[in-house]
C-alpha cells in the first residue's frame, strides 16, 4: 500500500513538473512567433514620416559627440567590453560505484574569470534620406555587432594593458578581450515605442513598459525574422519531443521500468498540443485585430496631416501677404520721399536739400529687415514638408492596410479574420473634399 502511494504521489510529481515545463515552452515559442509577426507587420517609417506609435526605421547611427570604445578606440554610439583570463584545474573526487564500493577518479575543470568589463550608451540620431530621428537606446535590446576579440599570453603587449597584472588562481596564463559596439554611421534597424520630444516639435524612439518590443540592431530584417522564425519552430518541437519522451523517463524513475508508456505519452502528446494550438490561435486572432487598429491609426494619420494642411498653409499665405503688401508700402513711401527731395533739391538751395536727406535715412533705419523673397522661401519649404508629410502618411497607411489585407486573406488566418468578422480594407483614395490640395494664389 505505501508502495503504491509513493508510486502516485511520484506519478504526480513528475507530470506536475512536466505539465509546468511544457507550459513554458509552449509560451517560449509563441513569444518568438508573436516578435517574428509582429516585425513582418509593421511597415518600414522614413524618419520624417514617424508618428506617434510602434514603428519600425531604418537607417545610419550618427551623433554629434559619439562614444570612443575601450578596446578597439573606435568612434559608436554603444559598446561593451569584457576582460578575462582563463583557469583549468584537475579535481579529485570519491563516487559509489554500481557495487556500493567506494572508488576515486580525476577530473579536469576549466573556465574563464572576468577581470574587468563596462560600457556605455549614449542617446543618438537615426538617418536616411528624409531627415533624422533621435534614439534613446536605454533598456532597449541591443544586437550590436563585435569590434575587438583577441585571445593572447603573456608574452603580448595586451596581456597586461588591461585587467590585474597578477594571474588569478590556477590560471593558464591566456586573456580574453571581447569588444562589441554599435559604430558610428553602421546601418541599423530599430523597431521602438515613437512618443512627442518635450524640447522642440519632433518625434523619438525610446523606451516604454507598455511597447511590445523595443529593438535596435546591426542585423537587417529579414535575419531578425529569420531568427523569431526559428525559435518558434525550436521551441515547438523541443515540446513535442519533451511531451513523447518525458513520460518513458518519469516511469523508469517512478517505477523503475523499461517499457514505454504509450498512453500516458499519447495524452501527454495530445494535451501539449492542444494547449500550443490554442495558444497559436490567440496569437494569431491579437494579431488581426492589432493590425486592423493599426490601419485604423495609420488612416487617423492621414487626416491629421491633411487637416494640418488646411489649416497651416493659408495662414502662411496671408503671412507673406502681408510681408509683400508692407515691403510694397515701405517702398513706395520711400520711392516718394526720394522724388520729393530730388524736386526740392532742384528748386531750393543746396542747404534745404541736405535738411530733407536725415529724413529718408531715420526712415530706412527703422525699416525692419523683413524680405518677401525670405517668406517665399519659408513658404515653399513648408509646402513641400507637408505635402512630404502627408505622402508618407498615405504610403505607410497603403502598406499596414496591404499587409492587413494579405494576413485576412491567407491561410491560416483567414479562418479567425472570418470568424471574427475582419474584413479587407480599401488602399487610400482622395474623395472628402477636405483632401484637395491648398490652391496657392498670391498674385493680385
Amino acid at each position: 500500500m505505501d508502495i503504491e502511494y509513493e508510486s502516485i504521489r511520484g506519478w504526480l510529481a513528475g507530470y506536475g513538473i512536466l505539465t509546468l515545463i511544457l507550459t513554458l515552452v509552449s509560451m517560449a515559442a509563441i513569444r518568438s512567433g508573436r516578435k517574428q509577426r509582429l516585425i513582418q507587420n509593421i511597415p518600414t517609417s522614413k524618419t520624417a514620416g514617424v508618428f506617434i506609435g510602434l514603428v519600425e526605421v531604418k537607417g545610419t547611427a550618427e551623433c554629434e559627440v559619439p562614444l570612443v570604445s575601450e578596446l578597439a578606440r573606435e568612434k559608436c554610439v554603444q559598446f561593451e567590453f569584457s576582460v578575462s583570463e582563463h583557469w583549468s584545474r584537475t579535481v579529485t573526487e570519491t563516487y559509489t560505484d554500481s557495487d556500493g564500493k567506494s572508488q576515486t577518479r580525476t577530473r579536469t575543470e576549466s573556465g574563464w574569470t572576468t577581470l574587468e568589463s563596462g560600457g556605455r550608451e549614449t542617446a543618438f540620431y537615426l538617418q536616411d534620406e528624409t531627415g533624422l530621428l533621435r534614439i534613446l537606446p536605454e533598456n532597449a535590446r541591443i544586437e550590436p555587432m563585435t569590434l575587438f576579440e583577441r585571445s593572447v599570453r603573456r608574452g603580448d603587449d595586451l596581456y597586461y594593458s588591461r585587467g590585474h597584472h597578477q594571474a588569478i588562481r590556477d590560471s593558464t596564463h591566456r586573456r580574453r578581450f571581447m569588444e562589441s559596439g554599435i559604430p558610428l554611421h553602421k546601418e541599423l534597424y530599430i523597431m521602438g515605442q515613437s512618443r512627442e520630444r518635450q524640447d522642440i516639435a519632433a518625434a523619438e524612439i525610446a523606451h516604454d513598459p507598455q511597447a511590445r518590443l523595443f529593438l535596435i540592431s546591426t542585423h537587417p530584417e529579414d535575419k531578425i525574422q529569420k531568427a523569431y522564425g526559428r525559435g518558434f519552430w525550436l521551441w515547438g518541437m523541443f515540446g513535442l519531443i519533451l511531451a513523447g519522451l518525458s513520460p518513458w523517463g518519469i516511469q523508469k524513475i517512478v517505477l523503475k521500468a523499461d517499457d514505454y508508456p504509450v498512453v500516458p505519452a499519447l495524452i501527454t502528446l495530445g494535451v501539449y498540443i492542444l494547449q500550443f494550438s490554442v495558444r497559436w490561435g490567440l496569437m494569431i486572432f491579437n494579431d488581426l485585430i492589432d493590425l486592423k487598429n493599426r490601419v485604423e491609426q495609420a488612416e487617423s494619420n492621414i487626416d491629421i496631416q491633411l487637416k494640418r494642411r488646411h489649416e497651416l498653409i493659408p495662414r502662411l499665405v496671408n503671412i507673406v501677404r502681408g510681408l509683400v503688401q508692407h515691403e510694397s508700402e515701405v517702398q513706395t513711401h520711400l520711392a516718394q520721399l526720394r522724388s520729393q527731395s530730388a524736386i526740392i533739391s532742384a528748386r531750393q538751395s543746396g542747404d534745404s536739400a541736405i535738411a530733407c536727406q536725415p529724413i529718408i535715412h531715420i526712415i530706412s533705419e527703422q525699416y525692419p529687415n523683413i524680405s518677401a523673397d525670405h517668406g517665399f522661401n519659408k513658404l515653399r519649404e513648408n509646402l513641400i514638408d507637408t505635402e512630404q508629410r502627408i505622402a508618407l502618411a498615405r504610403n505607410y497607411f497603403n502598406d499596414i492596410c496591404t499587409q492587413y489585407n494579405t494576413r485576412c486573406q491567407t491561410i491560416p488566418d483567414q479562418f479567425l479574420a472570418s470568424l471574427a468578422g475582419l474584413k479587407s480594407v480599401p488602399l487610400f483614395h482622395m474623395q472628402d473634399l477636405h483632401r484637395e490640395p491648398i490652391q496657392v494664389n498670391l498674385a493680385k
